[in-house]
């Protein structure tokens, strides 16, 4: 495999200035308790007001492929979101995959068999021992294109205590799922995946090797597992009740990220000028791959 090129910036923080010694600084009066409380009233309500609904990656009548499922609960969860049953004439069509045989899935996920009858009541399609790095030569995925396909916390789960190494094939593995998945897509179609904030996670560089496989980063969302009821993460060696974190405690110690990509030629195709009304004019995209 070709090496990559990684992107390195260096961040400089801009400290604050000192203020001068024997600067003499003038008490202000204390506020009545009055007016504070009114003030905390006020800016407790702008912030009430300003917060946004969390930005979705996923929409009704989607065609969704999910690689590297684990116990399959993200799955399940988006079989009950509302928004994706919303009826647009095109019922959304989930296919859910893992990388492990059905037998050692269940060896490793106890609570796998109540999220696999939630897909099956929902006519969704599971579908085990399926390579993400290896999509377009499964014969039961042959021919078919997706609207979103998603890969929550890839890991290759090698066990390598080497940070280096371990690094080098994680980046292997995300490099492989993006030149499976975008010969995948749909002409509307987008790659989700999902990562931690933070070492060694950081270092993968994901939207280096995004721009390897000729793909655009689109936007990126934060990822919050409340929104998806019922969704459990699990590691990729597996579930111990004695030594793994339930409740989704490994995830939600450090900020999550969905980065959604999209077809270079794409996103270079809707940043071109355009006529309208007789007059040049450049859609504005405002997320880009130098956003971050």
């Amino acid at each position: 495999m070709r090496r990559l090129k990684k992107a390195l910036a260096t961040a400089l923080a801009l400290k604050p200035k000192k203020k001068g010694k024997g600067t003499i600084q003038k008490k202000q009066p204390a506020a009545p308790v009055h007016n504070r409380k009114d003030k905390a009233d006020r800016k407790e309500k702008r912030s009430t007001s300003s917060k946004k609904p969390p930005q979705r990656t996923l929409f009704p009548g989607d065609r969704i492929l999910l690689v590297g499922e684990g116990n399959f609960s993200f799955a399940a969860s988006l079989c009950t979101l509302p928004h994706l049953q919303a009826d647009t004439g095109t019922a959304t069509a989930i296919t859910a995959t893992a990388f492990d045989t059905e037998e050692i899935a269940r060896e490793k996920y106890p609570d796998i068999d109540e999220h696999l009858e939630t897909l099956t009541c929902s006519d969704a399609t599971v579908l085990f021992g399926i390579d993400a790095t290896k999509l377009g030569t499964q014969r039961v995925l042959k021919g078919k294109t997706f609207d979103r396909i998603v890969f929550n916390f890839p890991h290759a789960g090698a066990g390598v205590k080497d940070q280096d190494r371990n690094i080098r094939i994680n980046q292997e593995l995300c490099l492989g799922f993006f030149e499976a998945a975008k010969g995948m897509l749909s002409d509307k179609g987008t790659i989700l995946v999902t990562l931690r904030s933070g070492e060694p996670y950081d270092s993968w560089d994901v939207k280096g090797l995004a721009r390897s496989a000729k793909l655009s980063m689109q936007s990126r969302v934060p990822f919050h597992p409340d929104q998806y009821p019922g969704y459990e993460h699990r590691r990729t060696l597996g579930f111990d009740e004695r030594v793994s974190s339930a409740n989704n405690a490994d995830i939600l110690r450090s900020n999550c990220s969905t980065y959604v990509f999209w077809l270079k030629e794409r996103a270079e195709e809707q940043a071109r000028p355009k006529v309208k009304s007789g007059k040049w004019k450049k859609k504005n995209n405002n997320d880009s791959d130098d956003d971050d």
